[in-house]
């Protein structure tokens, strides 16, 4: 719960919202997905955004899937978290010619090194969802 942001009623507006469950304050919308409880706590789902942290670190993984899309011979991207906790790494998988080597020097060129995927994989196609 929060007040808002200190003379910034357009910010306030785009990041806090009300909740019949908490009555007349304003709750934070800080992306992540959650459900109250009987109890009124609340219980964590996960993110509603790309946002992941990694090592202490807050990563966007639409941010890696844009600077290798930025390659000229990417035709798509997807980035995702592989393994748990210490062992936990970012895994990007490509479409297109590009040679995954050379899109690991690219990004060490336009991402700082936490945001670097350990592995990078040429896959023919991405799969999707029946909802695209």
């Amino acid at each position: 719960m929060g007040r808002g942001y200190w003379n910034n009623p357009d910010q306030t507006r785009k990041l806090f919202g009300s909740s019949p469950a908490v009555g007349p304050e304003r709750l934070y919308r800080a992306g992540d997905r959650v459900r109250w409880l009987p109890d009124g706590n609340l219980d964590f789902l996960g993110r509603g955004d790309g946002q992941i942290k990694l090592r202490g670190f807050r990563i966007e993984l639409g941010e890696i899937d844009a600077a290798l899309t930025a390659h000229l011979q990417v035709e798509a991207a997807a980035t995702v978290v592989a393994g748990r906790g210490q062992d936990a790494e970012l895994v990007a998988f490509v479409t297109g010619a590009a040679d995954p080597l050379q899109l690991r020097d690219h990004l060490t060129r336009k991402l700082p090194r936490h945001m670097i995927p350990a592995t990078v994989l040429r896959v023919p196609e991405l799969p999707v969802t029946s909802h695209g």
